[in-house]
This record gives structure tokens, C-alpha cells and sequence, in this order.
């Protein structure tokens, strides 16, 4: 279970990396 700053920068990171990296998947990762 993550607490709502590990999601904020889980999500911080993801957002990160579709910007970079478009051709990835929505969810790469589980919720």
C-alpha cells in the first residue's frame, strides 16, 4: 500500500517518462 506522496511521485515519474518515451503504454505499471 502506498501512501498518497509515493502515488504523487509514481505518478510524477510516469508522467515524465510518457512525455519522453510517447510510444509506451498508458499503464505500465498496476494500480
Amino acid at each position: 500500500m502506498s501512501t498518497a506522496a509515493e502515488r504523487a511521485a509514481q505518478l510524477g515519474l510516469v508522467s515524465r517518462l510518457k512525455s519522453s518515451y510517447p510510444e509506451l503504454p498508458d499503464a505500465p505499471y498496476p494500480d
